[in-house]
Formats: C-alpha cells, structure tokens, sequence
C-alpha cells in the first residue's frame, strides 16, 4: 500500500501509458510521481498556489498536464525514473 506522506486529499490520480508510473495531485498543491514497481516517489513538482485538481498524462508518457484551483494549467515534462 502507497500512503501519500503528507496525509493529504488526493484529488486526482493517473496511471502512466506503460503502466510504470503513477501521478498524484491534491490539496497540498504539489504533483507527485511514483515508480510503480519499487513504489517509491520519483519526483515531486510544485508550482500551483492551491489544491491541484486534475492530472493527465500524454500519450507518449513524457508529459504530466495538471490544472489547479488557482486557474493555471501546468505541463510538467517527465523522462522516466533515473
């Protein structure tokens, strides 16, 4: 089992095309990404000033589009885990 570690409301959650990556977004205006076979957080994106409400991943797994309660649409570019 996966356990936010802020403890936060998760408004959204997406699992990558390949099935490798998970994206998480919520009230703690932050969007993480987590390797889905070691579940360990991969990455951590902050640049919205309210809860994220919404994610999605494009289609060739290299972007993260998210949409917060602040008005702003962020494109978070991802490469995979290192």
């Amino acid at each position: 089992m996966m356990i936010d570690p802020t403890r936060m409301r998760l408004n959204a959650v997406g699992v990558s095309p390949s099935g490798k990556f998970m994206a998480t977004c919520g009230d703690d205006h932050q969007v993480k990404l987590y390797d889905l076979s070691t579940q360990q957080l991969v990455t951590v994106g902050r640049t919205h000033a309210a809860p994220v409400l919404g994610l999605c991943w494009s289609p060739d797994e290299r972007q993260v589009v998210t949409v917060g309660a602040d008005c702003t649409i962020a494109v978070w570019n991802f490469y995979g885990a290192e």
